[in-house]
């Protein structure tokens, strides 16, 4: 009886010293022959992730601010988190359905543009359930980010590359919390808008991230 292929692809299988060095060399070749617009295509995709980031943590960074504004303890602030994720796979499902069906370029563009409003509208919220219905619709801006922004970093790549260059961009989140941290701590205390100020700066970001991929072309794959 034939063993099926899948069951035997789980055995490991020791690649040679000279698969290993075969391997080195056409990532090298790879890397060497990337084109320009490859690249750019990439950060774009690495752009938006970060940007995501940036603006899913403006809220867990802000916690103090909002209790005190909002007049609600942590418990009740960190609502918001949760909602922001429960709408996140609708995000998901909607912008995926659409990146295939109209590409990849402009439902991109506009799902960050969308998240651009949301996260705006979010610095402008005076009460606290404003404040939770603008998290939950951005929870379904966010969830479209990282389905489009992994297909136009990664689709355009040779394959040899896809696996490292896939990593890179998952750090692409590290790096947008990175900056939001950086900016709650020197920016956010001086600032006479406090909390508000990093939602407005966020969306500023995600919006010239728009435009820097509605300046690309679209994907080739």
């Amino acid at each position: 009886m034939a063993i099926p292929y899948f069951i035997k692809s789980l055995d490991p299988r020791r690649r040679s010293d000279d698969e290993k060095g075969t391997n080195v060399l056409n990532i090298g070749h790879a890397l060497a022959n990337l084109e320009p617009m490859q690249w750019l295509l990439f950060l774009s995709g690495f752009l938006a992730w970060s940007m995501d980031a940036f603006d899913f943590f403006s809220v867990s960074l802000t916690v103090p601010y909002l209790s005190e504004q909002f007049g609600k303890d942590t418990h009740d602030i960190t609502t918001a988190i949760t909602l922001t994720l429960l709408f996140r796979s609708l995000g998901a499902v909607i912008f995926g359905v659409i990146s295939d069906r109209f590409g990849r370029k402009w439902p991109l563009v506009f799902n960050l543009i969308l998240v651009a409003i949301l996260e705006l509208g979010s610095g402008f919220c005076n009460t606290f359930q404003q404040f939770l219905a603008v998290r939950s619709l951005f929870g379904v801006g966010m969830g479209g980010i990282w389905g489009q922004a992994a297909a136009t970093g990664l689709e355009n790549l040779p394959a040899e590359l896809r696996g490292l260059f896939s990593g890179i961009l998952q750090e692409g989140y590290a790096f947008g919390y990175l900056i939001a941290a950086v900016v709650d701590l020197y920016l956010v205390p001086g600032d006479p808008h406090t909390w508000r100020s990093l939602f407005w700066l966020g969306s500023g970001l995600s919006f010239g991230v728009a435009l820097f991929r509605a300046a690309l072309p679209e994907s080739k794959v």
